[in-house]
């Protein structure tokens, strides 16, 4: 069974495309990880300063588990703006 986590970025401003280009590259890097199976990224329609990052991982992760991505995004992403990170395990 796997697990996901939801990254959720409110951008302080009109910084939508450094932080397009930030997430590409982050995005890179991360799918050569062996825990990262799929990364998605999503903006809101109506709200384009809303992101939503979703980390999708092969294996489980405990809630108190916390990888070097995860730190990585979370840290560097709240100098974008404010920040929601939540992590789900998979049921069935």
């Amino acid at each position: 069974m796997g697990s996901i986590e939801t990254i959720e970025v409110r951008l302080s401003s009109t910084q939508s495309l450094s932080f397009e280009k930030y997430i590409a590259e982050i995005i890179e890097k991360a799918l050569k990880a062996e825990e990262v199976l799929e990364i998605k990224l999503y903006t809101k329609k109506r709200i384009k300063t809303d992101y939503l990052i979703i980390l999708i991982y092969k294996k489980q992760h405990s809630e108190i588990q916390t990888s070097a991505l995860e730190q990585l995004l979370i840290t560097t992403l709240k100098e974008y703006g404010m920040v929601y990170h939540n992590k789900w395990s998979e049921i069935i």
